[in-house]
């Protein structure tokens, strides 16, 4: 029961904190689908984001030695192409790194659609917001930056969303040996009736070791 559902074995034998771990584990996966939905809500919104604002030929144009300019060229000598970058990786072999990349490493910020290389601007040319990122960096886009907030924002989320999942998971442990204390099993309690599986007889322990360690333990008589 305390498995299936923390609160019910506690509840089953007239204790009536296992009402109020029922409603806490209800609540919690009610927590970890709202938190998985807005995070895949998220997802799509910062997956359309880079469509509309990131692209591969610009990005393999910046690279083009051929008809080399300046302005963007002086960056990485001796790259032709995109592909020639370090960690590069098309969409079709792995799409989770191809999203990644885009904000992740600086050789992938040339394919960003607000990217001004500061070459041709000149840091003098260059004020405000945009100036004040270039001053830090000189290749930052603020289209990245936005990017990689919306990305930050939806690895929240499944985080929060995976938190209410090991609450959920430690709330049955802790069910299930409160059940087995309450039961007698674990030398607490109320003597209570021996657990049985089957048929056969089945007990649970736990025991220190030394003062470090301890150990736990199912046995089972037949």
């Amino acid at each position: 029961m305390s498995v299936v559902l923390p609160g019910l074995g506690e509840a089953y034998l007239g204790h009536k904190r296992g009402y109020l771990m029922m409603a806490a584990d209800i609540a919690a996966w009610f927590g970890v689908k709202h938190y998985h939905d807005k995070g895949n809500d998220l997802k799509d919104e910062y997956l359309a984001y880079a469509d509309e604002h990131w692209s591969e030929t610009r990005l393999d144009n910046s690279f083009d030695i051929i008809n080399f300019d300046p302005a963007w060229g002086n960056f990485y000598f001796g790259v032709t192409d995109m592909e020639a970058l370090p960690l590069w990786v098309s969409k079709e072999d792995d799409f989770r790194e191809y999203y990644e990349n885009l904000g992740k490493w600086d050789q992938f910020v040339f394919g960003w659609d607000d990217f001004i290389s500061p070459v041709d601007l000149g840091y003098a040319n260059v004020g405000g917001e945009v100036g004040a990122a270039y001053l830090k960096d000189p290749r930052v886009s603020l289209r990245r930056e936005a990017y990689r907030a919306l990305r930050r924002d939806s690895n929240d989320q499944f985080t929060n969303r995976d938190n209410l999942m090991y609450f959920n998971l430690l709330l049955r442990l802790f069910s299930l040996f409160q059940v087995a204390y309450l039961q007698g099993m674990l030398g607490g309690g109320d003597s209570g009736p021996e657990l049985e599986t089957g048929g056969v007889d089945v007990g649970i322990f736990a025991e220190p070791m030394g003062l470090t360690a301890s150990r736990v333990g199912v046995t089972v008589s037949y």
